[in-house]
């Protein structure tokens, strides 16, 4: 356990013996912090400090003002800079310039009406001002007194010459008086004031005092604490003497109320008066002019349905001239307290503010609930209170936990009341079916809380009343000693690394100080599990806003419970609360239910199930040149009835080596005890016993670890039999039986008998394999692994660049690798040139060894070691999704074999060398480039495009997405020195605008790139053409020509779309300029095909030929022609134009 920044360890002083001191400190500086302190001049001490202020002078009989001299000393902490001081001393006058002695000089500032008379010093040390100053003396009949106020200091003293042989005085609070005759009929008094800021010093002839009748004065306080059945009154008097001094009062007392106890720094004795049991007889120590306080405290007994308190009165001092005082009634919110009119006397209503300055106000304040305050100005007082209870309000949210077991059902239940007015003496929790369902007595388990829970019967039932110790309201607050404790608990909690229990516990603690508190509740019933239905109800609670209750019902595991509601309506299913789940010992057929209101109600059957038992194995082997190591797992799932013990056969060649460990559900690993033989032997194996403390349930594993040596050493090429045993389950077969071993070591393991296993996904780096049912052993054939096998790191990331152009391709590739790696094997595919292969690691070359063996399908194996360098190289700065921890740099640039020659349509492979299979390759980023008139047509398989359309003026083009747009830079700067001999320079020359640059990404090792590209001239002439013909079909078939026709036209694109995504991209856009221009050529052939048309003159009709009636002209045969014409004739005017001959003609 480290110890933390303020605790205190051991450390060894100088002479040798242990001191304790603030950890991370030396003694030799803990000596120098002590010494700081001391001196009062360390890191944290004050500019200046007043170490103490003297006064000294006399008084005259008739003068209104003492001559003082005060010796004010002042110690200042810093050195080199001026300290103003304030010195105070507000209501004396300075007589003459002060006197200095110290370090420097001292010069004195303004007089400041709040701070007084200021001194600036200068000087680190002791400084001291010798001041004579004229003190006003206020009168006060016959005693005088003088006040004035000082500068903070420890320690005051004053000394005073009076001209009065015998003298009464008194000094400050806390302070000391002595007083002492001189010969000359005077009298010198010594005050020495505690740690203040006021000088209070008041004397008064004792002759005066002998002969004047003393008069009182009393300030009375009386603070009225109204509890459950009592109410308390704590009074606080001050009695003083107007005139003269007095040694014995007499104080009326309340009649109604018990003295508990008077009590008073000047107090001597008390005892009631005989003929008046009322009054108090107090014997004060000596005579003195006051003031004089006195505590008392009185009780009264109070009855539960009360409707009036004790009447408030007394508190009279006899002989007293002028009595006053306050009364201040603190009730719980569960009452409301009024003043009876008509029955009080010299009584009003006054503020809290109005006790601000009256002795033991403090008192008030401690209260809760409600203040109330009023004053009284003259004895005697009365006061009449009329008591009001006030409904409570309150909310009570219900948690109900049944466990079931198959002969009892315990319930706990959970009640978080929330009171907010009025105030809470009991709780009633309705429950008809208490007897009759057989409920037991009710258990407490909130004694700091609850009194007593007792079980009523009423018209409707049984209801459960449960009492509080004290009555709950919105301003009381639990059990302080359970607010401690929760405290307590969070704290060990944090000190243990428990940050969010701890956090739990401290919400509780803050819920339990508010106006939220618990209770909770226990008790049990019998029930039956032989199928036959039972009920169970619940109780709940009579608040003011009902919550819906919540039920949470756990059957032990052995358990199948079928469980109705009498109300569906009412009851919600819901989730269980982790909190709850948490204390559960089992949380199978765990259910939970949300009831909206009402007392929850359920009809249940319940049934004994038997155990089940289902298990599996899986043998994990590690492999040695001599033996190999087998942890088993031989998992188990128990259901219904916990297992206490396991039953195993174990081969006897192991028995005696064989190491058992428990994995329980929680995922801890704790050791067995030693397995006890049952004396059962079948076949070469015998029989176990393992003992599981607690018993078990659910899933968890009993872990086996043993060895099995090879009968000879594996250390050849040519594979070992070995056979590896497994341990069987007795309690239950195995489903399935399971190997799994780890690739990539020195040594290779396979299946003798693959035929019988099913491979399984694992993890990287793993064989895993599987058999349905039990296997009583596993064969392997194990050999010495080979160069490729043994390959076991990791490539980070893994960039490429292929440049296509017409006759070849040419690859650059970066891969970043661990940096420790001393050994690589490639495998070159056919297609890459073996002999224009160059490798380079971090910037300097690499020679590239081939190997002979292995070779298939034209495929050559190489092998590169890479030189040992001290200097790590880093990923360049400019990465591509990748980190810039330190890694290995290798940088391969090979070419293709296999010449390319592009045509309107090109399906081009790229491939590039392969790692081992052992290597893991995170990611792989492969950038292909493709001269200025190929375009990418398809989306190669198994990657995924890292480029996005954008557009340029009227024109889209593919971009490389952010980050991917780098991919040139990267390589470039990680490339090798280009003066190096075996170095090839890039086929990628010019600009990005004479290329296509297509960056495509995959998770793991590079696949053959497989895609289509397409040429610029067949994209558009593609594209183009479709929307042409098109548009041509629409201007030939007018049938086409229909809303339907161009949704289906887009419903097949978007069709074609869902798989050829890219291809409909890129045709896309000639698609366009082929539809525009088959909307021209339309434009075109309608102008072509429209016919010229023949001007039409509509000419006169013959009746406009006829003379009008009465014109003396008659014409023959006018109304056959009339008849005959029924419209006006047209003729069509010919172009050219028409002679006057012809028009003569006509006419």
């Amino acid at each position: 356990m480290n110890p933390g920044a303020e605790d205190v360890v051991q450390v060894i002083g100088p002479d040798g013996k242990p001191l304790f001191i603030p950890r991370g400190e030396t003694w030799e500086e803990f000596q120098k912090f002590l010494k700081s302190r001391r001196a009062n001049n360390g890191p944290m001490a004050p500019p200046f400090s007043v170490s103490g202020v003297s006064f000294e002078g006399s008084a005259e009989a008739n003068e209104d003002t003492v001559t003082l001299d005060a010796t004010l000393s002042i110690s200042v902490n810093r050195d080199g800079e001026d300290v103003l001081v304030p010195l105070r001393l507000n209501e004396a006058t300075l007589l003459k310039k002060p006197e200095h002695l110290g370090p420097n000089e001292a010069e004195f500032d303004v007089f400041d009406r709040e701070e007084g008379y200021r001194c600036w010093l200068r000087g680190k040390g002791q400084h001291e001002l010798k001041m004579s100053l004229a003190v006003p003396v206020r009168r006060q009949v016959a005693a005088r007194r003088l006040m004035l106020r000082l500068p903070e200091t420890p320690k005051s003293a004053i000394k005073l010459n009076v001209p009065l042989p015998k003298v009464s005085a008194k000094g400050s609070e806390r302070g000391f008086v002595r007083m002492k005759s001189l010969d000359n009929g005077r009298t010198e008094i010594q005050a020495f004031g505690p740690p203040s800021s006021l000088l209070d010093l008041s004397w008064q002839s004792m002759t005066d005092l002998s002969e004047a009748k003393p008069e009182l004065q009393a300030l009375t306080l009386i603070v009225a604490d109204l509890r459950a059945e009592s109410l308390v009154l704590e009074a606080t008097q001050q009695v003083r003497s107007i005139q003269g001094t007095f040694d014995k009062l007499t104080v009326r007392l309340p009649p109604e109320f018990e003295l508990l106890e008077v009590s008073g720094r000047e107090v001597k004795e008390s005892s009631k008066v005989s003929d008046s049991p009322a009054r108090v007889l107090v014997t004060l120590a000596a005579p003195t002019s006051g003031p004089v306080e006195l505590k008392w405290i009185l009780s009264a007994k109070i009855a539960a349905n009360a409707a009036r308190l004790p009447t408030l009165e007394g508190f009279e001092v006899d002989d007293a001239r002028q009595q006053k005082g306050h009364v201040v009634l603190v009730a719980w919110e569960g009452v409301n307290l009024r003043k009876r009119d008509g029955e009080d006397r010299f009584v009003d209503r006054d503020t809290l503010a109005a006790l601000r300055d009256v002795p033991g106000f403090h008192a008030a304040a401690n209260g809760g609930g409600s203040n109330t305050v009023y004053r009284f100005l003259k004895q005697p007082f009365r006061l009449v209170l009329d008591v009001q209870k006030i409904e409570p309000y309150f909310t009570a949210e219900t948690l109900h936990l049944v466990r079931l077991s198959p002969e009892r059902a315990e319930l706990d239940t959970t009640l978080t009341v929330r009171v907010f007015r009025g105030s809470l003496a009991d709780l009633v929790l309705p429950w008809p079916t208490y007897k009759s369902e057989g409920w037991e007595a009710i258990s407490n388990d909130s004694p700091k809380l609850v009194e007593q829970i007792l079980v009523e019967e009423t018209l409707n039932g049984p209801q459960l009343r449960v009492k509080f110790l004290q009555p709950k309201s919105a301003t009381s607050t639990a059990a302080s000693g359970d607010v401690k404790s929760l405290i307590e608990k969070a704290t060990a909690a944090f000190q243990q690394g428990q940050t969010e229990p701890a956090l739990q516990i401290l919400t509780d603690a803050i819920k339990r100080t508010d106006n939220e508190f618990e209770i909770r509740l226990t008790t049990r019933r019998p029930t039956s599990a032989d199928s036959s239905a039972f009920d169970l109800s619940l109780p709940f609670v009579e608040a003011s806003g009902q919550p819906a209750s919540r039920v949470i019902v756990a059957p032990r595991s052995n358990l199948e419970v079928e469980w109705t509601p009498k109300n569906e309506a009412l009851a919600r299913p819901t989730t269980p609360d982790k909190k709850v789940l948490d204390q559960l010992e089992s949380t199978r057929n765990v259910a939970a239910w949300r009831w909206e209101s009402g007392s929850p109600a359920f009809t249940a059957k319940a049934k004994v199930q038997q155990q089940s038992i289902t298990t599996d194995t899986l043998s994990e082997l590690a492999f040695d040149t001599r033996s190999v190591t087998v942890t088993q797992r031989i998992a188990y799932d128990v259901a219904f009835e916990p297992l206490s013990q396991v039953r195993l056969m174990v081969p006897r060649a192991i028995a005696d080596r064989v190491r058992f460990r428990l994995r329980d559900s929680t995922g801890q690993t704790k050791p067995l005890p030693p397995p006890v033989f049952t004396g059962l032997e079948i076949d070469q194996a015998r029989q176990i016993r393992l003992s599981l403390d607690p018993p078990q349930v659910g899933k968890f594993e009993v872990l086996a670890d043993f060895d099995v040596e090879s009968t000879s050493g594996i250390t050849s090429d040519e594979p070992s039999p070995v056979i590896i045993p497994v341990l069987q389950s007795s309690d239950a077969e195995f489903d399935a039986t399971r190997v799994k071993w780890n690739t990539g070591e020195m040594l290779v393991a396979s299946l003798a008998d693959p035929i019988t296993w099913s491979p399984e996904l694992g993890a990287d780096k793993t064989s895993s394999w599987k058999a349905n049912g039990a296997k009583t052993a596993i064969v392997l054939k194990i050999a010495a692994a080979d160069d490729s096998s043994l390959q076991d790191f990791t490539v980070h990331r893994a960039l490429i660049r292929t440049v296509v152009s017409e006759g070849r391709r040419h690859s650059q590739a970066l891969f970043e690798l661990d940096p420790d790696v001393r050994e690589i094997t490639l495998t070159l595919p056919a297609e890459i040139s073996s002999q224009h292969f160059g490798a380079w690691w971090n910037r300097a070359a690499v020679s590239v060894e081939p190997i002979t063996r292995n070779q298939t399908a034209g495929a050559v194996e190489v092998r590169l070691r890479l030189p040992w360098s001290s200097e790590k190289t880093t990923s360049p700065s400019e990465t591509v999704g990748g980190s810039d921890k330190l890694k290995g740099m290798l940088w391969l640039d090979y070419y293709s074999e296999e010449p390319t020659h592009f045509g309107w349509s090109n399906q081009l492979q790229l491939v590039t060398p392969q790692f081992a299979s052992t290597v893991w390759v995170a990611q792989t980023i492969w950038q292909v480039v493709l001269p200025a008139d190929q375009h990418l047509l398809t989306t190669p398989r198994d990657y995924a495009i890292q480029f996005h359309w954008q557009r340029s003026l009227l024109l889209w083009s593919r971009q490389p997405n952010f980050g991917y747009d780098r991919i040139d830079r990267v390589l470039n700067d990680a490339a090798p020195n280009k003066n190096d001999s075996g170095f090839w320079e890039s086929s990628l020359t010019g600009g990005p605008a004479d290329h296509n640059v297509y960056p495509v990404s995959c998770f793991g090792p590079p696949q053959p790139l497989v895609f289509w590209s397409m040429s610029r001239s067949a994209v558009v002439g593609g594209g183009a053409g479709l929307a042409l013909l098109l548009g041509f079909v629409l201007i030939r078939i007018p049938a086409t020509r229909h809303v339907l026709t161009f949704l289906v036209v887009g419903f097949v694109m978007s069709l074609m779309a869902l798989w050829f995504a890219e291809p409909v991209k890129v045709l896309l856009q000639p698609a366009i300029l082929g539809a525009a221009m088959a909307v021209i050529a339309a434009l075109i052939d309608r102008v072509g095909r429209r016919q010229p048309q023949a001007p039409m003159v509509t000419l006169s009709s013959p009746s406009d030929f006829f003379a009008a009636p009465g014109s003396g002209v008659r014409i023959a045969n006018v109304q056959a022609i009339a008849d005959t014409l029924t419209a006006p004739p047209q003729v069509v005017v010919q172009s050219e134009p028409i002679s006057a001959s012809g028009s003569r003609g006509r006419s």
